[in-house]
């Protein structure tokens, strides 16, 4: 990422608890769609380079995705996508 840029972050769920509204952008639209299919649909628009998600094998407090949970991504996204995934500890750590 070039320095002074910003990764863009959104939650696709339903509802946006208080605090984390004012970090993450409500991309939950329309309600009765599948989480995981308006997620693969956001990344598919975006086409990104890189997908950065909440796992690491080094520390712990930034390893938050679970194995079945980092399986439906996989699964919604498709491997032609899938292989950007990359650990996002280092945007998490701010390094």
């Amino acid at each position: 990422m070039p320095p002074g840029s910003r990764p863009r972050r959104v939650v696709s769920a339903k509802t946006t608890p208080g605090a984390i509204s004012a970090y993450y952008t409500p991309a939950f639209e329309p309600e009765n769609l599948d989480p995981w299919q308006r997620l693969a649909e956001i990344i598919r628009a975006r086409n990104p380079k890189k997908i950065a998600v909440n796992e690491s094998p080094v520390f712990a407090f930034v390893d938050g995705l679970t194995s079945s949970n980092k399986a439906l991504l996989v699964r919604a996204i498709g491997p032609e996508l899938a292989i950007r995934i990359v650990p996002a500890e280092r945007v998490i750590l701010g390094s």
